[in-house]
């Protein structure tokens, strides 16, 4: 069926943004404050709900990576996550996806790795390197942006 031929699609990215709609992240990212600090790309206030700093990265990420052509769903998911890393933040993110029904319902089977498991075993891994000192930055290749854009 349908669902089945989808799990092979659900490419990271597009389950965040997924989320990032059914939440009304649009609407969210759209308030001033948010849109003036997207425009330096800063966060507003690291105390913020994890939804809301979920939010801020989706749109950050957005903006930093609007000029990447095919591969960006897999671009901007590693932003993300390298963004998640740093801030401390991706387990918190991935718990929010994995125990949204919305998200499990609509995007994975009942066998998937997510419905069997909740997502337990990652989330487990991820909270063991929470507070590590290392920070992921993302390195892009050259061919993921026109040649007018380098310049």
């Amino acid at each position: 069926g349908g669902r089945e031929d989808e799990d092979c699609d659900n490419n990271a990215w597009r389950v965040f943004r997924y989320y990032y709609n059914l939440k009304h992240g649009p609407e969210y990212s759209r308030k001033p404050e948010q849109l003036l600090a997207s425009s330096f790309f800063l966060q507003l206030d690291n105390s913020a709900s994890i939804k809301k700093s979920l939010f801020s990265a989706i749109c950050l990420v957005q903006q930093k990576y609007f000029k990447c052509r095919i591969r960006a769903k897999d671009t901007k998911f590693r932003a993300l996550v390298c963004e998640g890393f740093n801030t401390g933040q991706l387990a918190n993110w991935i718990r929010v996806l994995a125990t949204n029904p919305s998200v499990a319902n609509d995007l994975y089977t009942v066998s998937s790795f997510l419905a069997t498991t909740g997502f337990r075993p990652a989330l487990a891994a991820l909270e063991r390197l929470r507070d590590s000192q290392t920070s992921i930055r993302v390195r892009l290749p050259r061919d993921l942006y026109d040649s007018e854009d380098l310049f």
